[in-house]
């Protein structure tokens, strides 16, 4: 009994001092037609000594989001340029690195919203769900701008 209860505080501690911080969350408002457009932010994942000492079998990984009231499917993208043909190839989870920020960014690793149920406009906010391993699920408030206001890490 006494091994469960220090357990259980361990996993308490765990939410308390490790995090992930969801920041600049952004939606390219999509053009005119197109039903998909991509949700882009960055994720900083920090840990203590104590997070450390539970010894998690892999490591913290974003598992997918939802933006229930503009769409019902959003895959994870990472974009490849291959013989100077750029792809998009889908992958299952995020890992987070320990102590780093991992960004996502036009012409590179990306969420796209497909199927939308409604046009995002340049201006409105929504509200992101980022379904995470072992800590607590985070949200971000995502603001929608224009195409030309948020310009891709790399020539396309």
């Amino acid at each position: 009994m006494k091994k469960l209860l220090t357990i259980l505080s361990l996993l308490c501690a765990a939410q308390t001092y490790a995090g992930v911080d969801i920041t600049d969350c952004v939606i390219i408002e999509p053009a005119p037609g197109v039903n998909k457009t991509g949700l882009f932010f960055n994720a900083a994942f920090t840990v203590d000594e104590e997070v450390k000492a539970l010894r998690l079998p892999s490591p913290e990984a974003i598992l997918g989001a939802e933006i229930p009231e503009l769409t019902n499917e959003i895959q994870m993208h990472n974009t490849v340029v291959k013989d100077g043909v750029m792809k998009m190839q889908q992958f299952p989870k995020l890992f987070l690195k320990k102590d780093a920020v991992i960004k996502l960014e036009r012409g590179g690793t990306h969420f796209m919203l497909m199927d939308l149920k409604k046009r995002p406009l340049a201006g409105e906010k929504y509200t992101v769900n980022l379904w995470l391993t072992y800590i607590s699920d985070q949200q971000c408030e995502a603001r929608v701008v224009k195409s030309s206001d948020f310009p891709p890490k790399h020539k396309m």
